[in-house]
Parts: C-alpha cells; sequence; structure tokens
C-alpha cells in the first residue's frame, strides 16, 4: 500500500526537522530516520496503531515525542500531520 504525506504533514517534518537543525545536524537527521522509520511502520501494518478519531490512527515515535496521525483509505495510507505530543489536539483534528 502506498504512504502519502499531505503538504501540511511534509511543512510539520520541515519545521520540526529545522528545530532539530539548530540544535544538532546529527539529531536532525536522526529524527528523519525516525519518520522513515514510523512510515515504514505503518505500511507493514496500518490497522495496527489506535483511532484517535474516527478516521484518524496515531503512530507514536519511540525516540521523538511526535505522533504521525494517517487515515487508511483503500488505495492508500495518508499521513495529515507529525505533531509533538504535547500539542493541542484540535491542531491535527482540523486535518481530518
Amino acid at each position: 500500500m502506498k504512504l502519502r504525506f499531505t503538504s501540511r504533514a511534509y511543512r510539520d517534518v520541515d519545521e520540526t526537522t529545522g528545530f532539530y537543525r539548530q540544535k544538532s545536524l546529527r539529531v536532525a537527521g536522526e529524527f528523519l530516520l525516525a519518520i522513515d522509520g514510523a512510515g515504514i511502520a505503518i505500511k507493514a501494518n496500518p490497522l495496527a496503531c489506535p483511532k484517535v478519531s474516527t478516521a484518524l490512527r496515531r503512530h507514536v515515535m519511540n525516540r521523538f515525542p511526535y505522533g504521525l496521525y494517517y487515515r487508511v483509505t483503500p488505495d492508500e495510507i495518508i499521513v495529515v500531520a507529525v505533531m509533538h505530543a504535547k500539542r493541542d489536539p484540535r491542531v491535527w483534528r482540523d486535518r481530518e
């Protein structure tokens, strides 16, 4: 099954990578690798992560306090947000 990030989810990744890049290039690279790993895990078993709303599921990353919020359709998996665990949930709910 295909995994696709929306433009807003890509912006989330870019902004977070920029934040980590200011601290450490190594950590920024590790964050991107963790995003890739999360995508692989989601593709391997898209229904394994718990639902956080009627349409969205959340994959919680191990090393970083971020979650990938995604929806599963018959044709693809669509990541709509990559958000810090402490952010207001209304942000990702607006992306459903």
